[in-house]
């Protein structure tokens, strides 16, 4: 194993796993490259939603007068 890695191992159901063989097979991606893929691009949008979800919260807060803040974040709420 490469330096800096960590072996990821889990259970799932056997038609879960048939599902994905099938979905990676038709798309010629190994279940490696596919599901790092996915496991990435899930992390960033939940990393983005919290975010969104954060900046909210602060408006919120701002405007029943909890936190002062110097400019307006509501175009970054939508």
């Amino acid at each position: 194993m490469k330096e800096n890695m960590v072996r990821l191992s889990f259970d799932i159901p056997v038609e879960e796993h048939i599902w994905l063989k099938t979905e990676c097979a038709q798309s010629r991606t190994p279940i490696k490259v596919f599901l790092h893929e996915v496991m990435i691009k899930e992390l960033e949008l939940r990393q983005k939603n919290q975010l969104k979800e954060n900046l909210k919260k602060s408006i919120q807060q701002s405007k029943e007068g909890k936190i002062k803040s110097r400019g307006s974040f509501e175009k970054y709420a939508k």
